[in-house]
C-alpha cells in the first residue's frame, strides 16, 4: 500500500494523462479545423470581405487558418477573438500579416474556464523540464505562467493587434456570446 490507500496514486496518474491526452487532442482538432477553413478560402470570390469570429479554442483555429492564409498571400477583413484559448505571449505577427485590417482580442478576467482549467491543462500539455518518474509527464518550471489571451489579453501586440477589456460585462467562458452587441460593431462589408 502507497500513501495510504491502495491504487490512488496510479488513479491520479491515470486521470491527469487522460485530462492531458483530452486537452492535447481538442487542440489539435482546433488546428486541424484551421488549417481545413484556410483550404476554402481559395474558392471565395472575395477573400477580403471576410470577418472571422472564434470564441476560446475557435480562437486557436483561427489563428492556424490566418498563418495558412499569410503563406497564401490572402487577406481577410478582420477578426474577432472572444476569451482565445490561447496563450497570451505567443506571436500573432505571421497570422496578422493575413489580415487587412485589425485582429481585436476581447479579454476578460472574469473567465472561469481561462482562469483555472486551462492553466491546468496547458502546464501539463507540453513544458519540457525533467521528467517527473511518478507521473511520467514534464515537470512545470518554478514561476512559468501560460496565461491565455482571453484573460490578459494578447503581450506582443503588434499595430493590428487590438486588446479590449470587456470584464464589466462579461462574468465567466460563456459570457462572451450573450454579450456580443455589447462590444462588437460591424460596418458595412462592402
Amino acid at each position: 500500500m502507497r500513501n495510504g490507500f491502495k491504487g490512488a496514486p496510479d488513479l491520479a496518474t491515470r486521470a491527469i494523462k487522460g485530462s492531458r491526452e483530452r486537452w492535447l487532442e481538442s487542440k489539435a482538432k482546433a488546428e486541424a479545423a484551421g488549417e481545413e477553413l484556410a483550404g476554402r478560402f481559395a474558392h471565395l470570390p472575395s477573400p477580403d470581405k471576410v470577418i472571422l469570429m472564434g470564441h476560446s479554442l475557435g480562437c486557436r483555429a483561427i489563428k492556424t487558418c490566418l498563418e495558412n492564409l499569410a503563406d497564401d498571400e490572402i487577406k481577410v477583413r478582420e477578426v474577432h477573438l472572444l476569451g482565445a484559448a490561447v496563450p497570451a505571449g505567443e506571436s500573432w505577427t505571421r497570422a496578422s500579416r493575413a489580415v487587412r485590417g485589425v485582429i481585436t482580442n476581447y479579454y476578460s478576467k472574469n473567465d472561469n474556464i481561462l482562469n483555472i482549467p486551462y492553466h491546468a491543462a496547458e502546464l501539463l500539455s507540453g513544458i519540457r523540464g525533467p521528467k517527473n518518474r511518478d507521473l511520467d509527464f514534464p515537470a512545470i518550471p518554478a514561476g512559468f505562467s501560460v496565461s491565455p489571451a482571453g484573460l490578459k489579453g494578447i503581450s506582443r501586440s503588434g499595430k493590428k493587434i487590438k486588446n479590449i477589456d470587456v470584464s464589466a460585462f462579461v462574468n465567466r467562458h460563456a459570457g462572451f456570446e450573450e454579450n456580443l452587441h455589447r462590444f462588437i460593431k460591424f460596418r458595412d462589408c462592402h
